[in-house]
């Protein structure tokens, strides 16, 4: 009656059903029958406190992945808990230069699109962010039924896979690829053109993450205030709230 929610829809399909809805200004997912999600919130916000480049490079692939409508898990997209985890494990693999309190942004956003849309072994390696290496062998993580493209364990519960759900992801795949090399080819971070939203259908996803592939697209126009002025890749990541 005051309007407080509009907008709210029932995810019935997920894993964890979902209810999202927009409250205000903010969109919001209330998970029911779950009980992790405060522990969830506890354990990103430590990962934030502990690796000062964390927060910048979510923001930018967050919004590189809602440009093409690949954020939302309920549509088969890299979710913001799956998402938190694969920049997680990419500044473990990075070493000291992951975890630096005065960290090379630029570099690491580079480093990530190419790890993970070019260089990762994704049939014989698991994501695993709350392992100290990063990551761990793909046979160590059982997953029930049909294999996913990507296989990352909860940070939270050793041994439980976590992307059941993100049957597009080699769209994501795809998409960081791209914006790794137009990076690399431009020398400065540029958004890739969007597109309206393909309709999504589960026909055909499944173990190597097939499934509608409308949301990539080649690149070229501007993705974001240039991080470097000359040559090479810059120190800072520029995100601005409407960019």
């Amino acid at each position: 009656r005051t309007k407080i929610v509009w907008k709210a829809c029932v995810i019935s399909t997920a894993k964890v059903p979902i209810v999202k809805m927009n409250a205000g200004k903010h969109a919001v997912d209330l998970s029911v029958g779950a009980a992790n999600g405060l522990l969830a919130v506890g354990w990103i916000r430590r990962q934030v406190a502990d690796l000062a480049a964390l927060r910048p490079l979510v923001l930018v692939l967050k919004c590189l992945l809602k440009t093409h409508h690949l954020d939302d898990a309920s549509t088969g997209g890299c979710g913001g808990y799956l998402l938190v985890s694969l920049v997680v494990s990419h500044l473990r693999q990075c070493g000291a230069s992951g975890s630096s309190p005065n960290p090379n942004t630029g570099a690491l956003l580079l480093g990530f699109l190419q790890r993970f849309g070019h260089d990762f072994d994704y049939g014989r390696v698991a994501v695993a962010a709350g392992r100290a290496s990063g990551v761990l062998r793909a046979k160590d993580l059982v997953v029930p039924g049909r294999r996913p493209m990507l296989l990352a364990e909860d940070p939270q519960e050793v041994g439980r896979n976590i992307t059941g759900a993100a049957y597009r992801f080699k769209d994501v795949c795809t998409l960081f690829r791209a914006a790794g090399e137009a990076m690399s080819a431009g020398g400065e971070l540029t958004f890739l053109p969007g597109k309206p939203a393909p309709p999504v259908s589960r026909s055909g996803a499944g173990a190597g993450g097939r499934g509608d592939r409308g949301g990539v697209m080649p690149a070229g126009g501007r993705f974001m205030q240039t991080i470097s002025g000359g040559r090479g890749v810059g120190v800072g990541v520029g995100v601005g709230a409407g960019r």
